[in-house]
């Protein structure tokens, strides 16, 4: 009868330590579960914090000036100073034999794409392609950078018309040599050939156009 209670009195402390255990084990996946949930949403936080930014990402200039951390308007006006400075300088000049002309921004609209790179620049990491792949473009435009060059060209309207005046000012149509006589001084009167020139103005407008691209 000892031996019985003994035994049962051992199987009830197996039973309670079993059960205290148990609930040890059962805290501490707890535990973890709640670790684990913090941390996937400060993951979830920081994706979402850098694919809405507000501002351009470290490392990214447009025409090699950085933008990094600036709003589109603060980029905007940093950017457009370089800009006007290409405008200021945009001028090509054209010799058609003996003849020049100077094709500038002085007397020639001027227009440029830089609207459309900001708005690729800040486009940069938009999409949501989840945690690991978002942190991994970030670092990388972060260490390498990533440039956006402005085009300035001239306006092709403004250009066109440009173009228009220099040919007419500079073609000549073609004449044929020709042999006559001179009645009244008794010669004989030679005309030599006269080559005709023309302008290309569908060409000259496409190079002018691609003069600064």
């Amino acid at each position: 009868m000892l031996k019985f209670i003994r035994l049962l009195i051992a199987a009830i402390v197996c039973a309670s330590a079993a059960l205290t255990a148990a609930k040890v084990i059962e805290k501490n996946d707890t535990g973890m579960q709640m670790i684990l949930d913090a941390f996937t949403a400060a993951i979830e936080s920081k994706r979402n914090e850098l694919i809405s930014a507000s501002v351009f990402l470290d490392g990214v200039t447009v025409n090699g000036v950085s933008v990094g951390g600036m709003t589109l308007d603060e980029a905007r006006s940093a950017v457009q100073q370089s800009i006007d400075a290409e405008k200021k300088d945009l001028r090509v000049t054209v010799t058609l034999g003996d003849a020049q002309e100077v094709f500038s921004s002085d007397s020639i609209q001027t227009t440029d794409n830089l609207d459309e790179m900001l708005t690729e620049a800040f486009n940069l990491v938009r999409e949501d392609n989840g945690f690991e792949a978002v942190s991994k473009e970030v670092n990388e435009i972060k260490a390498n950078g990533r440039d956006f060059p402005v085009v300035v060209s001239f306006n092709e309207n403004a250009l066109r018309s440009a173009v228009d005046a220099f040919a007419e000012a500079h073609n000549t149509d073609p004449v044929n040599a020709a042999v006559g006589y001179n009645k009244e001084e008794n010669k004989i009167d030679f005309t030599p050939d006269v080559v005709g020139r023309s302008v290309d103005r569908d060409a000259l407008v496409a190079a002018l156009l691609n003069a600064n691209s």
